[in-house]
């Protein structure tokens, strides 16, 4: 019944992904209600709404499916960061904040959610804080994550804080370290041929 669950629930993802949706919904309404891909194909259908602009209807949604039994920590952790997205894009920074502390206590090897707290500190006008979270960033465990909207972000804080110069080197710090990469980019060479 897992197994069948499984492939049901890619099936319907997959559609969900190309617009089918009544072809996806079909797929998920044949997941038993007990199982977890159940409440993985109700997230996928609450972000299918939220990018359709639903904005109410798929907060409160994501607040009940966060409470289901079925749900898997994975699950959680991403209805959580969803809903500090949310938080967010409404402008609601503090709660924001706050969601995003309660999710660095779970997921502590996360490079973008340091991002995304780092933006919510610079909208709440804590530059500092939100340099500091930058300069977490550029710790050896999270060498892997190539965010350019770090280096913007970074440039923006410097700004606001009077400080030019470092502004200026900033914001030009993306091209100095990823040049190369960015310039295989710009000439379509294929993502494995290009150099490191």
């Amino acid at each position: 019944d897992e197994a069948q669950a499984f492939v049901d629930y890619y099936q319907g993802l997959n559609s969900l992904q190309k617009g089918l949706d009544q072809w996806a919904i079909e797929q998920f309404d044949q997941i038993p209600q007990e199982s977890p891909y159940r409440a993985r194909a109700t997230y996928a259908l609450i972000i299918r709404a939220l990018a359709g602009g639903e904005l109410e209807g798929a907060k409160q949604a994501l607040i009940d499916l966060r409470s289901a039994r079925n749900v898997e920590e994975s699950l959680r952790l991403d209805i959580e960061r969803t809903l500090a997205r949310i938080a967010f894009e409404e402008g609601r920074w503090r709660d924001a904040q706050e969601a995003y502390l309660t999710l660095r206590k779970s997921a502590p090897d996360d490079p973008e959610l340091l991002l995304e707290m780092a933006w919510t500190h610079y909208y709440l006008g804590e530059y500092q804080r939100a340099l500091g979270l930058l300069v977490a960033l550029d710790a050896p465990a999270y060498a892997g994550l190539i965010a350019p909207e770090r280096y913007l972000l970074e440039a923006l804080s410097l700004r606001k804080l009077c400080q030019f110069e470092p502004a200026r080197k900033a914001a030009v710090r993306l091209r100095s370290r990823h040049g190369d990469a960015i310039d295989d980019l710009y000439e379509g060479t294929p993502l494995l041929e290009s150099a490191p």
